[in-house]
C-alpha cells in the first residue's frame, strides 16, 4: 500500500473520532494526513472508493486479530465463538470508524460493494456451520451475523462488551445447530 493511500486511511480513522461521516471534506482529511489537498481525489478518485478502502482496511484488521485468537483452536463452536467475541471487541475498540462505516452502508454508492463483503463472511460462516453439522449452515449464518451486526450497535451504544448478548449469541451457537434427542 503506498504512502499517501496509508496515510489517508489512517487520517480517516482519527478524523472518524471527532466528526460524523456527514461532515466529510476531503481537503479536511489531506490535512489530516499532512498531504497536498489533491492527494484524495488522485489516490481514491471519490467518497465511495474511500469509504470502502476503510471498511475493507477495517476488515482486514480485524481478521488479522481474529487469526490471533482463534490459532491453535480446532474447528468448531469455541472457534467460531472467539471469532465472533474478537470482532466485537474490534468494533468496540474502533467505535467511532464503525460508525462511519455504518453511515456509509446506508449510502446507496456505497451499500452495494459493502454488501458484497459482507456476503463473503457469510459464505465463510456457512462453511463453519456446516462443518458443526448445522442443518441450514447458509440461513443459520445470515442470522449469526445478523446478530453479531446488532450485538455491535448494542455494545457501541453502551461503550463496553455486553455480557448477556454475547451469551445469548454463544447459546444460539450452541442451540441453534443441530438439535440433538
Amino acid at each position: 500500500m503506498n504512502a499517501a493511500r496509508s496515510g489517508l486511511l489512517e487520517a480517516g480513522s482519527r478524523l472518524a473520532q471527532t466528526m460524523p461521516l456527514r461532515e466529510f471534506d476531503p481537503a479536511r482529511l489531506c490535512a489530516e494526513a499532512g498531504l497536498e489537498a489533491d492527494a484524495f481525489d488522485a489516490v481514491f478518485g471519490d467518497l465511495q472508493t474511500y469509504l470502502v478502502a476503510l471498511q475493507q482496511r477495517f476488515i482486514e484488521r480485524a481478521r488479522a486479530r481474529i487469526a490471533v485468537a482463534t490459532a491453535g483452536i480446532p474447528g468448531g463452536q469455541l472457534r467460531v465463538q472467539r471469532a465472533l467475541e474478537t470482532y466485537l471487541d474490534e468494533c468496540l475498540e474502533q467505535r467511532a470508524l464503525r460508525r462511519w462505516l455504518t453511515e456509509a452502508g446506508l449510502r446507496a454508492d456505497t451499500h452495494g460493494p459493502l454488501r458484497r463483503q459482507n456476503e463473503a463472511h457469510r459464505l465463510m460462516f456457512s462453511v463453519e456451520l456446516g462443518a458443526l453439522g448445522w442443518p441450514q449452515p447458509s440461513g443459520g449464518a445470515r442470522l449469526l451475523l445478523t446478530m453479531v451486526a446488532e450485538a455491535a450497535v448494542i455494545e457501541h451504544r453502551i461503550g463496553k462488551p455486553a455480557a448477556d448478548i454475547r451469551t445469548a449469541l454463544a447459546d444460539f451457537l450452541a442451540r441453534g445447530g443441530p438439535q440433538r434427542d
